[in-house]
């Protein structure tokens, strides 16, 4: 039906649920973290969008016509979740590198993805893991990019002001007794942010940057 369409997403919804879920653990609302409680919905409509932004294609429903990998290659393979690493986000460079050149993709809301939590992911050692991978990968999407931050031993300097209003926000919902999805919520931040300064200072060791 949309023979100038490349780029295909449908509907993920959260599916199996493998273990009873604990209170810091949010399934929906504000503090799910759809990177791991893997979610899409962008209505009940066929609709076109750009690759760019907060709507996207997530990795358990996505398609492509051949030609995209033929012209612009295929997945970057320093990203992508596997055995001995959670650096994720090889779809989120694809489509990155999709984007410039104005491509957009099409939501297909009958395509139905039902994704499992499975048992092992539902610790919160798993979770800050997967969220210092994310801000790891973060680092190396900027990286790719060539974005010549401030640097102090090769570290991003205005990630610093980040880190510290997400240790106020999680401290201040520890003191206050806030919800435990809340507390956690606020916890993973600071994961994501640690991640990415250690992803920099990896970086800056490694020669790959400079300060």
């Amino acid at each position: 039906d949309r023979p100038e369409a490349q780029v295909f997403a449908g509907r993920v919804r959260v599916g199996r649920v493998e273990a009873p879920v604990p209170s810091w653990l949010a399934i929906d609302g504000p503090f799910v973290r759809t990177s791991i409680v893997v979610q899409c919905d962008y209505g009940d409509e066929v609709a076109e969008f750009p690759l760019s932004g907060s709507r996207g294609p997530v990795g358990p429903n996505m398609g492509f016509r051949r030609s995209v990998f033929q012209d612009f290659g295929g997945f970057d393979t320093r990203f992508g979740l596997r055995p001995g690493s959670l650096v994720p986000a090889a779809e989120t460079e694809f489509f990155d590198r999709l984007s410039r050149t104005g491509m957009r993709f099409l939501y297909v809301p009958d395509a139905v993805v039902d994704h499992p939590l499975r048992r092992q992911q539902m610790t919160r050692r798993y979770f800050r893991t997967r969220m210092h991978g994310i801000g790891r990968a973060t680092s190396r999407l900027r990286m790719i990019r060539g974005q010549r931050p401030k640097r102090l031993c090769g570290m991003t300097l205005y990630v610093f002001p980040q880190l510290l209003r997400a240790l106020a926000r999680w401290v201040s919902a520890s003191v206050t007794l806030a919800p435990p999805a809340r507390r956690f919520h606020a916890l993973c931040d600071v994961s994501i942010h640690l991640g990415f300064l250690h992803e920099d200072f990896r970086a800056w060791r490694n020669g790959s940057i400079e300060s």
